[in-house]
């Protein structure tokens, strides 16, 4: 167990304008995921996998710019993006317009820990991503 009297934790879902009745459903989502990143800091998980974790849960929600939530580009595609860093290493991994992928943070935490780029884009995130 760690000690989670150190410990604090942000969640933000964008700064978006919301109409009223879409803000608790909004609210509430937050709420579980900062939960949930809490928990994991108490089971001892790092800043960095929980930044990754409850970065996929806003991916996944819908309610976000961000994963299911984005919207197509000009062409009607779905081109996502995703950034990490790990502040103690100052590492980072990110990825952008990548398409096909649900989760692009998990790609960006790929490019992170398995290249010396701290981006990859397009059609060379896809590539890297379906090799990894």
């Amino acid at each position: 167990m760690v000690d989670s009297s150190h410990i604090a934790l942000a969640v933000h879902g964008g700064a978006g304008n919301y109409a009223q009745d879409e803000q608790h459903e909004h609210m509430a989502n937050l709420k579980d995921v900062a939960q949930k990143g809490r928990d994991m800091l108490d089971k001892g998980a790092s800043a960095l996998d929980v930044c990754e974790a409850l970065a996929a849960l806003l991916e996944d929600a819908g309610l976000y710019v961000a994963g299911r939530g984005t919207g197509p580009n000009s062409a009607g595609e779905y081109e996502l993006d995703a950034c990490l860093m790990d502040g103690g290493t100052r590492k980072i991994g990110s990825v952008c317009a990548l398409k096909g992928y649900k989760n692009p943070i998990h790609v960006a935490r790929a490019v992170m820990d398995h290249t010396p780029h701290v981006m990859l884009a397009g059609r060379g995130a896809e590539n890297f991503a379906a090799a990894h």
